[in-house]
């Protein structure tokens, strides 16, 4: 794909870098300013009469997949492979639907301390429903068992 329109103003991707058509006495293409949004990720800003931000990841992944739609739907979010939301080489993007986007956060610890019982309760979420994996008495144990219902239940695209 050579060119996309998106709020009535053509941009076009060249080495990685997002350009747009300004129209003055002489139009010329000229560099994007990214800009990192509070959740961390790449946005660019398009004014035509009003101001419309898209993100970064969204617009490589329609440069490099035309017939994918860029509406935002449960079905249709683009993850980072490696979780680093500033790595928008296509090689990292893919389309997952919301459910799978979750399941790619590392930080999930997939266990609790329950006072009352001076166990640690395992869980994951599967399908948006919570699964109880089992008590254990340390917190090795506990995310031993998240970790191997984690294999077992989650989609892996490494």
């Amino acid at each position: 794909m050579e060119e996309l329109i998106l709020n009535n103003r053509r941009i076009k991707l060249v080495g990685g870098e997002i350009l747009a058509w300004k129209l003055n006495k002489k139009p010329y293409w000229c560099k994007l300013k990214y800009s990192i949004n509070t959740k961390g990720y790449y946005y660019i800003q398009l004014y035509h009469k009003i101001k419309k931000s898209y993100m970064v990841h969204r617009v490589i992944y329609k440069f490099n997949n035309p017939e994918w739609d860029m509406t935002y739907t449960p079905n249709n979010e683009i993850d980072h492979f490696d979780n680093n939301k500033t790595n928008n080489y296509i090689e990292n993007l893919r389309v997952v639907n919301s459910s799978e986007n979750k399941q790619n956060v590392i930080s999930a610890k997939g266990y609790s301390w329950n006072k009352r019982d001076n166990k640690y309760y395992a869980s994951i979420r599967i399908n948006k429903k919570q699964i109880h994996l089992g008590c254990y008495d340390t917190a090795e144990e506990a995310r031993a068992a998240y970790l191997v219902a984690k294999d077992k239940y989650h989609i892996d695209y490494y």
